[in-house]
Formats: C-alpha cells, sequence, structure tokens
C-alpha cells in the first residue's frame, strides 16, 4: 500500500517537475519552433516515447508538424512524415485533425491491433503506428482563451507503462501552457 502511494506521488511529483521546466522553456526563445522543439525533447526524456506539436498554418487552415521529438532519436528523422497522412480519410478523421476541429482531448490508454484499427484515418496511418509501436496515446489541443492553435500527441511504446487519467490532465495543461508561448 504505502508502495502504490509512494509510486503515485512520484509519477505526480515528476508532472510539476515537467510543468516547471516547460515553462522555463517556453520563456526562454521567442523562437516558437525551438520552444516547441524543446519541450517535445523534454517530453521524450521524462514523460512519453514520442512527441509531436502540429500548429495550424493561418494561411492555410492546414496542420504541420512543428516540432517533435522521439526517445530514440535515429526515428527523428521519419516523424516528419506524419503531416502527410494527417488528411486522408480513407477510414476515418485522423485525431489530431479530430482534435483541432473540436477542441476536445483524444485518449486512448492502451492500442492493441483492434483498437489500431478502429482509429486509423487510413491504411498509411494504420502502418504508420504499427511502425512506432503506438501503444498508449494522448492528443490535445494547444489553446488559448477558446482559441485552437493547434494539437499535441504524446506516444508511448510500451506495453506496461500506458497512460493514465492523471496524464491525461497533465497533457492538457501542458496543450494550455504551449498555447500561450504560441499566441
Amino acid at each position: 500500500m504505502v508502495l502504490v502511494s509512494t509510486a503515485v506521488e512520484n509519477r505526480d511529483q515528476g508532472r510539476l517537475d515537467f510543468l516547471v521546466r516547460a515553462g522555463e522553456i517556453f520563456h526562454q526563445s521567442l523562437d516558437v519552433t525551438e520552444t516547441l522543439n524543446n519541450v517535445a525533447r523534454l517530453a521524450v526524456e521524462s514523460f512519453a516515447d514520442l512527441c509531436l506539436f502540429d500548429l495550424i498554418d493561418e494561411r492555410s487552415e492546414r496542420l504541420f508538424v512543428t516540432a517533435s521529438a522521439h526517445r530514440d532519436r535515429s526515428q527523428e528523422q521519419a516523424l516528419a512524415g506524419v503531416a502527410t497522412l494527417l488528411y486522408i480519410e480513407e477510414w476515418g478523421v485522423h485525431p489530431v485533425v479530430q482534435v483541432t476541429r473540436t477542441g476536445k482531448p483524444f485518449f486512448l490508454p492502451h492500442i492493441d491491433e483492434k483498437t489500431l484499427m478502429s482509429h486509423a484515418a487510413s491504411q498509411q496511418h494504420a502502418q504508420y503506428m504499427r511502425r512506432f509501436r503506438y501503444r498508449s496515446k494522448i492528443v490535445v489541443p494547444v489553446t488559448v482563451q477558446n482559441r485552437i492553435f493547434g494539437a499535441l500527441t504524446f506516444v508511448r511504446t510500451q506495453n506496461a507503462n500506458e497512460f493514465d487519467r492523471g496524464d491525461l490532465l497533465f497533457a492538457m495543461e501542458l496543450g494550455r501552457r504551449a498555447g500561450l508561448a504560441v499566441a
């Protein structure tokens, strides 16, 4: 019982530490891309295995990957291509597009093959999720005063380390703070 309580306290403290460090990063630079890349890098050091910031281009109103990071840096080059998958709606709407349209977070604590197929927007999207071994996913809006600027995605690839509701609340707060940085 004490071990579970200590683990929860450690996880909560880790989230708070992350928010403090992210806040420092948000205030260090006026370069939005550099700032978001630094926060994405921080995320894969302590919270997720993969992190993406997709922002809405004001001219085209389409999303583009502004920042990305993967715990395995050799995988980062492949992350840039994910933006091409966002608008292929072969089977449904991509979760990132859905979040930016509705402002509601997307949360899949456990992703197995059946879940992957029921949430993939297209065959290419399903292949992408398999390639990066998605096991748990959170997508939250990047917002300021009810204006949506984009979406923030976190993915975990380890079965034993799935996101929980506390992680979702944490991600939503980070999305709000990121919105202040990009506004």
